[in-house]
Parts: C-alpha cells; structure tokens; sequence
C-alpha cells in the first residue's frame, strides 16, 4: 500500500508539471489581479468593523451603567487571562 500511494504521488506531480504550462495569461497579470482582490476585500471588512464599532461607541455611551458592566467584564476577563497565563503548563 505504501508504494502504491507513492506511485499515486509521482504521478500527481508529473501532471502537475505537464499542467502547469497550460496556464492561462502571464502570472505577474493573475498575482495582480489577486493582490488587488486581497486588498479590496481587506477594506471592505475592515470598513464593516469601524462602522460596527462606531455605532457600538455610541449606543453604550448612551446607556448610563453600560460602563460600569464593561470595565467588570473586561477586568474579569483580564484576571482570567492572568491567572490562566500564571498556570499555564511550560513544556
């Protein structure tokens, strides 16, 4: 079984090498074309996040006790994180 699934792997790696000067238009051209995308996407969620963020900021400034709940629950949530980090098992 061994051999076979080595056999299986040269032969992948041989039609990948036949494949690969199938491909379509010049690379610089695609990796462009993908880093474009990439950075457009990165944008377009980055812009969601600060205008979720704005309108959060605003919504609990509005509300009289929602800092107190917050600091509570982020010095709850640092206490934890310290004391999981002071246990914390070092191999």
């Amino acid at each position: 079984m061994r051999y076979l699934g080595a056999a299986y792997l040269v032969w992948l790696g041989i039609q990948a090498w036949r494949h690969a000067a199938c491909a379509r238009g010049p690379m610089a051209l695609q990796i462009l074309l993908l880093g474009l995308i990439f950075d457009l996407n990165g944008t377009v969620v980055n812009v969601g996040y600060a205008v979720a963020a704005g309108w959060l900021g605003v919504r609990l400034k509005a509300r009289s006790g929602s800092t107190r709940w917050l600091n509570r629950a982020m010095g709850g949530l640092f206490v934890a994180l310290g004391l999981s980090l002071a246990f914390a098992d070092r191999r």
